[in-house]
């Protein structure tokens, strides 16, 4: 489409002595369908808020330092106006009027085949031969501010034709603040923008101020075209407060109006709103809620604000309305606190909490638990009877439950929590894992728990040990060893197999006085023993008997000497035999224990020891559970 450039608008453009903050290129613009104006602001280095009265601007960006383009798009319509652009920065503000031409079909009657042309201001637009109905209808481009086109009908002959457009608006109101708080004074800059029919500003103007609150101090011409006046306000009510402005002995229809915002202030409190006060689980899992954020004066405020919670998840959570927001919290049917722990802060960090119980179900079920593994070794373990409903919440005992069991021993049921008690579980000794049924009644509840009670002695076993041994021969001597074990629990936990060293000896000195002469005979001895045995457990007041018995190699070692004589010594195995009896008693991760042992050795032919060997040894030890 083209662009209409008019002599005459240019020269408004260029007369206004706001044009070296804002430049539109081009100046001015005839309404048709794609036309646009560049613009170019110059600031103090902040980035402008745009506006318009009429159309839109687009695309704000910084060029370079202080100067930003954007685009300027006209409005749909065809009537001839004044664009107002106004920039608002910090610092300052510039302003300027892209005038708007108007796009009208004129009618000039003529006779039939008579050219007819129409000038507006300097521009000609026809001509346009008359039908035989005697028309001519001619396109126009009319500028604002003009209401009369000259129609040349042929030579020396004119008609003045009327072309029925209203007046530009001539006066534009522009604030330095978009909104004020309601609840404290403030002062607002009001600019009014004066322009005559041409967009040009208007030097010397009577501008009429008007508000609807507050005081204005009389206008005060600031540049051409500037009016501006300073409005007082006072804390009032939340709502639009309107100014305008108007020329002195023009129509009230010319006249502008701004509104201002009387916002309220800061947030200061926070109303919550929940549509229950208890959440029972199964029954009610979801919380609605509504936050109001109010100022100083209870009027509802604007401010970002979160929610968070302690436990469950927050569905939604959204503004709703001025000051207002609503949300959603659902919690899962299993408990795993005592209340929901609600917390709405605003970007102020004023905050409000509630607490919102987290109540169970009806009672479904008695249950019987066990923290930990049982252990058949006769120490008390505890055992849980809770009383639930159906998502497992504990849910409130009226009277002490009675437990039973059919092996192990129970205690006195104590109340430890909201719903449940603790009962102190003894498993009799076993050498062997066991199933025990515990039984809890309460009321018109009852339940059973069966449970695996694993026998207390490890799978391996291993266990130092030390004592003394006496024996045929007038044998005493003290004895050390260590032994493995090794169970069986996936035959029979109450068998299992030994491996075990064990180490005994004694010396002797002997004199012998004959023939006028003492020789001093020094004898020595020594035992290792290497056993393999098979060994079975049994429980035994409170604590487990067990036997073994076995057999395996002994080395043996033995040496002779007297004085001014060569040593005598020799070594070598022999076959033993022996079977043991201990008592431990479970004391820590195994349990000390007491044994006897019988152990019957061949001869071992060795230097001066001839004859088989009886040994009968008494030993204490500590039996460790490795596995």
């Amino acid at each position: 489409m083209a662009v209409l450039l008019s002599p005459l608008l240019v020269a408004a453009a260029d007369a206004s002595g706001q044009g070296s903050r804002i430049v539109a290129q081009p100046p001015s613009l005839r309404l048709a369908e794609g036309t646009h104006a560049t613009l170019r602001i110059t600031t103090s280095g902040e980035t402008p808020a745009m506006s318009a009265s009429v159309g839109r601007i687009e695309g704000l960006h910084e060029i370079s330092p202080g100067v930003f383009e954007a685009d300027y798009v006209p409005p749909d319509t065809l009537d001839p106006q004044l664009a107002f652009i106004t920039a608002l920065w910090p610092t300052g503000f510039g302003w300027t009027t892209i005038p708007l031409s108007g796009v009208r079909d004129v009618s000039v009657k003529a006779r039939p085949g008579t050219p007819v042309s129409v000038t507006i201001e300097s521009d000609v637009f026809g001509p346009v031969v008359a039908s035989p109905a005697s028309e001519a209808l001619i396109r126009v481009a009319v500028p604002p501010g003009v209401h009369f086109a000259m129609a040349s009908l042929r030579r020396h002959s004119f008609e003045l034709i009327d072309l029925r457009v209203d007046d530009p608006a001539q006066v534009h109101l522009l604030l330095d603040h978009a909104k004020v708080e309601a609840t404290a004074t403030g002062e607002v800059i009001v600019r009014a923008l004066v322009v005559d029919d041409h967009g040009r500003p208007r030097s010397g103007a009577r501008v009429v101020f008007r508000a609807s609150e507050g005081t204005l101090a009389p206008p005060t011409e600031t540049e051409p075209g500037v009016y501006e006046a300073h409005w007082q306000l006072a804390p009032g009510e939340v709502r639009q407060a309107r100014v305008t402005a108007r020329l002195s002995g023009r129509p009230a229809a010319t006249a502008a109006a701004a509104m201002l915002d009387r916002a309220p202030g800061p947030p200061q409190e926070i109303a919550l709103e929940l549509d229950r006060n208890t959440l029972v689980a199964g029954e009610s899992d979801a919380l609605k809620l509504v936050a109001r954020l109010t100022d100083a004066t209870g009027h509802l405020t604007d401010s970002a604000a979160t929610l968070s919670t302690n436990v469950g998840n927050i569905v939604s959570w959204e503004r709703a309305g001025r000051g207002m927001y609503r949300g959603e919290v659902e919690v899962p049917p299993r408990r795993t606190a005592a209340a929901l722990e609600i917390k709405v802060t605003t970007a102020g960090s004023v905050s409000v909490n509630r607490s919102i119980p987290l109540v169970p179900g009806s009672a479904k079920e008695l249950r019987v638990e066990s923290a930990s593994e049982l252990y058949a070794d006769g120490r008390p373990r505890d055992l849980q009877i809770s009383l639930v409903d159906n998502s497992g919440n504990r849910v409130e005992m009226g009277d002490t439950p009675t437990v039973s069991a059919s092996r192990g021993a129970l205690g006195s049921p104590v109340r430890y929590a909201t719903g449940s008690y603790r009962v102190a579980y003894r498993a009799p000794p076993s050498g062997s894992d066991f199933r025990d049924v515990i039984t809890a009644r309460m009321g018109r509840w009852e339940s059973q728990g069966e449970f695996h009670v694993r026998a207390r002695t490890g799978t391996i076993v291993v266990a130092p040990k030390g004592g003394f041994a006496i024996g045929s021969g007038s044998l005493a001597s003290g004895t050390g060893g260590a032994e493995i074990g090794v169970w069986m629990p996936y035959l029979h936990s109450s068998f299992g197999f030994l491996f075990e060293v064990q180490y005994l000896g004694f010396a002797r000195t002997d004199t012998l006085v004959g023939a006028g002469q003492t020789i001093v005979v020094k004898t020595s001895a020594g035992f290792t023993s290497f056993m393999a045995s098979l060994a079975y457990r049994h429980p035994l007041l409170k604590g487990m008997l067990r036997f073994d018995a076995g057999a395996g190699p002994v080395l043996v070692t033995s040496s002779i000497s007297t004085a001014g004589q060569q040593n005598l010594s020799g070594s070598g195995f022999t076959a033993a035999g022996a079977a043991g009896l201990s008592w431990e008693y479970p004391w820590g991760p195994g349990a000390p224990f007491g044994e006897v042992k019988l152990t019957y050795q061949a001869d071992s032919g060795q230097g001066n020891l001839r004859g088989s060997l009886e040994v009968f040894s008494f030993q204490v030890g500590y039996r460790y559970n490795l596995y």
